[in-house]
């Protein structure tokens, strides 16, 4: 038997996935502090990116 994916099950999987890759980073920046206090730029760069 051969299993098939549709192409909305594809879509979901790819925007989910998308979505991890720019909300982690940006949480890890922001509570973790990876690269030192957190300045305004930095806080800007990730509403930017976020949005």
């Amino acid at each position: 038997m051969v299993g098939s994916l549709s192409l909305n099950e594809i879509a979901w999987k790819r925007t989910i996935i998308f979505l991890f890759l720019i909300i982690i980073p940006n949480f890890l920046v922001m509570q973790v502090q990876l690269v030192g206090p957190v300045n305004d730029m930095v806080g800007l760069g990730t509403a930017l990116d976020l949005s």
